[in-house]
């Protein structure tokens, strides 16, 4: 009896830990942007265990390895631990380590030739501690910015500030929106010189809702632009914003 016990034991055990692990694949745009396959350029592999994601990504056309890493979520925006990044001939671009609050503990940034292009060190509130950067020839560059987000005139704080001053929250009551709470997406880019570009609504609530805060932001005026390695980049955002019908 008692060896029956064990065996039911054992395997209501293993049962329970292969449930655990749940498998499935996302896949992605040049912006990391969910995108149905066939627009894809990256396919992500994930595998959850316990309460992080293990995720091993390809790009769709070579199907060659792109990386290996370990998420928070599904998001791809808390990384946890080691990360690796390849280019499609197989060479290591970036090695990185985070901290469990999702700050960089320390990232690798290599050049075509394999030698280091980029290093930084920071802790785990998120503040930088190193930066250096070095040519092709391994020669260090003086000011090296490892990265530095897309940044509206005046911070964030500004940008809130011309969205709650341009966009007419009555558009919806004129175009006959039912009373109610309607929350609106909207992506663009803040190309490298800083311009915005490609303003789409990610959403379909109607009412002239998406089209208002479409115009809103095309209006804006040049941003800081995004540096990533001490090169401009492009760099992709997200607006959200409810409209109140009452």
């Amino acid at each position: 009896m008692k060896r029956n016990l064990f065996l039911l034991l054992l395997v209501t055990i293993c049962t329970n830990a292969a449930a655990q692990q749940e498998k499935f694949t996302k896949f992605y745009d040049e912006y990391w942007k969910n995108a149905p396959e066939k627009d894809a350029k990256y396919r992500v592999d994930f595998v959850k265990a316990d309460t992080l994601y293990q995720t091993t990504s390809y790009f769709v056309t070579s199907k060659k390895l792109e990386g290996r890493s370990t998420w928070a979520d599904t998001s791809l925006k808390k990384p946890r631990g080691l990360s690796t990044t390849y280019n499609e001939d197989g060479r290591l671009i970036d090695s990185s380590f985070y901290f469990n609050t999702g700050s960089a503990f320390y990232r690798y940034h290599f050049h075509d030739n394999g030698k280091l292009r980029a290093y930084y060190k920071g802790d785990e509130k998120g503040n930088e501690k190193e930066t250096k950067g070095y040519d092709e020839a391994g020669n260090e560059i003086k000011d090296f910015i490892f990265e530095r987000e897309a940044e509206f005139p005046g911070g964030r704080e500004s940008w809130i500030k011309f969205i709650s001053n341009n966009v007419k929250t009555k558009v919806p009551i004129k175009n006959g929106a039912p009373n109610g709470q309607y929350a609106v997406i909207v992506h663009f880019i803040v190309d490298k010189n800083g311009s915005v570009t490609n303003v789409e609504a990610e959403t379909k609530k109607g009412y002239g809702m998406e089209e208002e805060l479409i115009r809103v932001i095309q209006k804006s005026p040049k941003w800081k632009n995004a540096v990533q390695y001490n090169k401009p980049v492009n760099a992709y955002r997200r607006q959200p914003l409810t409209f109140v019908v009452q």
